[in-house]
């Protein structure tokens, strides 16, 4: 609503639920702070200018419910903007309210009616006019923007008071622990990782090093989850895997990271675990896409190794894995055709990103719905 009204894409003559007619100058900036949602709005109403405030609610009797009809801060609004006012008009006299709802197309309705239902995509109710292509443009959006996002976040776990080859071997083990935690054991994975590289010079076997990580696990201030989680994804045959990569990765040169094709780095990786259950396809395809083509990129940029940063953001664009079910479910039961999403990673920063945090007036599926 935010975003269609800055954008003011409104048609028809527009009317407050008084029966006033409105014409929008000026819609106002959007305040990010306390206070009404726009500020500084320029609006005919009724054939006066107005020069104040403007504030968005998805019903006109959230006025109240929000506590503006004594908050200060709302004297200076102007209009009220809501999508339905249910038969319920502001009872503040002073205070103009204009309803989208007949302002906007019926499938829209539609839309923004399944926007209030958390466990739905909001775009779920067969929006027949979208073209495939939007959702095609942006799931491809999504997977560019998720490796940036990636990267992003693995580039936090280098710490440059460390020579930069051992800084980075780091950061890579700290991104692998934290992705074989995944779902529930992330954050103590990671955890564990510190500790490890912290004592890892003073260790002088694999053998060693298992045992060590197993009896550091055992704190109780590590909270480790099992419930919900396959007995794979458990702590144990996690941990054990986790010590084995770290080993591979601090004993190897560091110029082959520089020297050898990343896809060959890291199916020797994996092939050095030894420990049973060893990592799972699944698992793997996604430790390949979601931190070793990242962490590549970050080795290419920091030692302009332009080839190395280039061949994993090529590999990314074209990189296809299989993904849980709960990612592809709500785009099935949205009836999205198949071939847009399956086995693409930008279906997990769209799912996360755009759908779950209600962020549609970033997504060209929302922008092709009101341009229809």
């Amino acid at each position: 609503m935010h975003w269609i009204w800055q954008q003011n894409g409104l048609s028809g003559n527009l009317r407050t639920t008084q029966g006033e007619n409105i014409f929008i100058y000026c819609p106002g900036k959007p305040n990010p702070t306390d206070g009404p949602d726009f500020t500084g709005a320029k609006i005919d109403i009724g054939g006066l200018t107005w020069y104040g405030d403007v504030e968005i609610h998805w019903k006109a009797d959230d006025w109240f419910k929000h506590g503006h009809d004594i908050d200060p801060n709302y004297k200076g609004v102007i209009l009220h903007v809501v999508f339905d006012k249910e038969n319920k008009e502001v009872k503040k006299p002073d205070l103009p309210t204009l309803c989208l709802k007949p302002y906007l197309n019926k499938p829209l309705h539609s839309f923004f009616q399944t926007f209030e239902a958390e466990k739905k995509l909001p775009c779920s109710q067969k929006l027949s006019f979208i073209s495939p292509a939007a959702f095609e443009a942006q799931i491809a959006k999504a997977h560019r923007l998720y490796f940036e996002q990636k990267s992003d976040d693995i580039l936090r776990f280098y710490n440059p008071e460390l020579p930069p080859s051992k800084a980075w071997k780091h950061l890579l083990i700290t991104a692998l622990f934290d992705g074989l935690g995944i779902a529930h054991n992330r954050k103590p994975m990671r955890r564990l990782a510190a500790i490890l590289l912290k004592n890892i010079h003073n260790i002088d076997s694999l053998a060693r090093l298992k045992a060590f990580a197993l009896t550091e696990a055992e704190y109780a201030s590590y909270q480790w989850k099992k419930k919900g989680s396959r007995p794979a994804n458990h702590p144990k045959p996690r941990i054990a895997q986790g010590c084995e990569i770290l080993w591979h990765i601090e004993h190897t040169p560091f110029k082959n990271w520089l020297n050898t094709d990343l896809q060959v780095n890291f199916n020797r990786c994996i092939k050095s675990i030894k420990a049973k259950p060893a990592v799972g396809q699944k698992r793997a395809g996604v430790l390949f896409g979601t931190v070793w083509l990242p962490a590549s990129y970050i080795l290419g940029n920091l030692f302009g190794a332009q080839k190395i940063s280039k061949a994993a953001k090529q590999a990314w664009l074209e990189y296809r894995t299989q993904l849980p079910a709960s990612v592809c479910r709500p785009f099935k039961n949205a009836e999205i055709p198949e071939f847009i999403y399956r086995q693409k990673l930008g279906a997990v920063h769209q799912l996360r990103s755009f759908c779950e945090a209600r962020q549609c007036h970033r997504c060209e599926v929302f922008k092709s719905a009101i341009s229809a």
